[in-house]
């Protein structure tokens, strides 16, 4: 059982119960200085419009719709006298009354992620963002909050302090100094979302001393001291300065890592004890591993597959996002890579071994592409390297049917990535780097099966509408293609042969060759049915047993990996139809490389 706050942080203990208990005190004294010098938020409560509620009593004045039916009658009588009293005030009316409609109070924090804010001011800006929730709160207010570098859109703002919004606030890093036009244009952005909120504050570093404030901007700036062991901070525009001492190191790290875990957990495992893999499941090239998604939402589980029965099984790998979400991971030989989303860029990072080949580094990506990512979903996609030309990372959404494709231009002899360009295009994703095969599929052109070095191997016909990728027996019989009419096939030089026709309810995995056969394998919409569809007919896999949420099937070797609704991870071997390793789920022992945190 936790430690109860102390009765300074009361007022706070909503949001600091997000935070591990000895981490929330760290930041106490943070908050209650920061509280002093922000005070409440002040201001009315704005009225909207009015509404009829009956009458109030008599009036002098008034609309002639409200005049009192005995006023009339002297209209009829002595019209001149109506007149008179008419031109004078002298005429009764009825007083409306009115139900006064509260308009509800918005408050707006952008929070400057640039360099000049990493580190300690990130502490600062966290204080603050619990203090302004707060203080919003009791006004009646609404608090929204963005990164100042994201695009301005409705759908950046965020509200809330959870788990997952925290985590996206200390994911917002970038090494890029957002311009003044930035700060303009979510201005604007306040105005026709919020409609212009009570408060808009900027919280950032010391260069915003020297930019003209837009209307109603609040600024915080922080700067941390020389010794580096205090926060300066400046109010404007009240003038207000203030020191805030910061915690131990040790502390400030947790804090802007994982302010979740508990200190005293142990070094080198997962903090939550019962995590399990979710969601889509991703192979690595050489079907060396299967990659998912942690029911923590804290990064991605790496769970290393045995080359053979029998093998010995090492734990899963915990690889964790401290900064940016995965959105996609690969491989190599000997390497793992990721794609995370940070902001409105993707950054390319190796999480393991070394690929000469792989280009890291950020690029900043169109809001078409950002809206095709969330398109896909939150799904973990596959990544993969293609080095045609010149390097390029392709992201398979599967949702979608395409890929986006990240495409690194070198302008220097040295191979310095120096330029950025990002290409959208429906693609069938290529299987791996031990086979270096692509399906290409573009606008008013016949449907491709190409190699790495661009030769064409096959034409895959005008009605082509999708297309899978395996190791088959040879380079060119390696894809089985899906007509328009909804029948898959196997193209072949001389002619393409059928295979049986699907049940319509049915999810095709993907195909796979051994024995001899090229085989489809599917999953029944109740998840409980896998079947291998071949060329001849198609067979009823048992033994996987209970109910599967997902699955993948490897493009290299004929191995399917499995998702219970358990949580158990099983992979099964369809060529001896055996299990090859299974991973019980929810469990506590996932490693965490060394360096491994994104």
């Amino acid at each position: 059982m936790s430690a109860p706050l102390p009765p300074a942080l009361a007022r706070w203990a909503s949001p600091l119960a997000v935070l591990d208990p000895v981490l929330a005190s760290a930041l106490g004294p943070l908050l209650v200085r920061l509280a002093a010098a922000l005070g409440p938020l002040g201001g009315q409560t704005r009225k909207g419009g009015d509404e009829p509620d009956g009458y109030a009593g008599l009036t002098r004045r008034g609309k002639l719709e409200h005049l009192l039916t005995s006023e009339w009658g002297l209209l009829d009588t002595a019209p001149d006298e109506f007149l008179r009293r008419l031109s004078q005030g002298e005429l009764s009316f009825l007083e409306p009354e009115r139900k006064a409609q509260a308009q509800e109070r918005r408050c707006l924090v952008l929070f400057d992620c640039g360099p000049e804010q990493l580190g300690a001011p990130r502490l600062a800006q966290l204080a603050a963002w619990i203090v302004l929730a707060q203080r919003a709160s009791a006004a009646g207010a609404t608090l929204h909050w963005a990164s100042l570098d994201s695009e301005p859109s409705e759908s950046a703002l965020h509200t809330g302090f959870d788990e997952a919004t925290v985590r996206t606030f200390l994911w917002a890093r970038t090494v890029m100094q957002a311009p003044p036009r930035q700060l303009y244009a979510w201005r604007k952005l306040a105005e026709e979302a919020l409609g212009s909120p009570d408060e808009l504050w900027l919280l950032g570093g010391a260069h915003w001393l020297d930019v003209p404030m837009t209307r109603g901007v609040q600024l915080l700036v922080t700067e941390e001291t020389d010794d580096g062991e205090a926060l300066a901070l400046t109010l404007r525009p009240s003038g207000k300065r203030l020191q805030l001492a910061l915690p131990p190191p040790e502390t400030q790290i947790r804090l802007l890592r994982d302010p979740f875990t508990p200190v005293g957990a142990r070094p080198g495992k997962a903090r939550a004890a019962h995590r399990q893999a979710v969601g889509a499941l991703v192979w690595l090239p050489g079907a060396k591993a299967v990659c998912a998604r942690d029911s923590a939402d804290s990064g991605v589980l790496v769970y290393p597959i045995p080359t053979k029965l029998g093998a010995s099984l090492g734990p899963p790998k915990l690889y964790q996002q401290h900064y940016g979400r995965i959105r996609a991971i690969g491989g190599g030989p000997n390497a793992i890579f990721c794609v995370a989303r940070v902001n409105n860029q993707l950054e390319i990072r190796l999480l393991k071994g070394s690929l000469s080949s792989l280009p890291t580094g950020k690029v900043t990506v169109s809001e078409e592409s950002l809206r095709r990512l969330n398109e896909a979903g939150m799904e973990l996609l596959p990544a993969t390297l293609w080095l045609q030309d010149m390097p390029q990372v392709m992201l398979w959404l599967e949702k979608l049917g395409a890929s986006l494709i990240l495409e690194f231009r070198t302008k220097r002899e040295d191979g310095k990535i120096c330029d950025y360009s990002w290409k959208s295009q429906r693609a069938a994703l290529l299987l791996s780097l031990q086979t270096s095969l692509m399906t290409k599929l573009l606008p008013y052109e016949p449907a491709q099966l190409i190699d790495v070095q661009g030769t064409v191997l096959a034409r895959l016909g005008e009605s082509y509408e999708s297309a899978l990728l395996f190791a088959g027996p040879s380079p060119k019989e390696s894809v089985v293609v899906k007509r328009s009419e909804g029948r898959w096939y196997l193209p072949l030089e001389s002619k393409d042969l059928a295979f049986p026709e699907l049940d319509p309810d049915d999810t095709v995995l993907g195909a796979t060759y051994f024995g001899g056969q090229v085989r489809l394998v599917t999953l029944s919409e109740a998840g409980r049915i896998v079947r291998l569809v071949g060329l001849g007919g198609t067979k009823t896999l048992t033994g996987i047993g209970g109910k599967l949420v997902s699955a993948a099937l490897s493009p290299d070797l004929p191995l399917l990996a499995a998702l219970r609704e358990s949580g158990d991870l099983v992979v099964w071997d369809l060529e001896t139809n055996s299990r090859r390793c299974q991973f019980h789920g929810p469990r506590d022992d996932f490693e965490a490389p060394e360096g491994a945190g994104t």
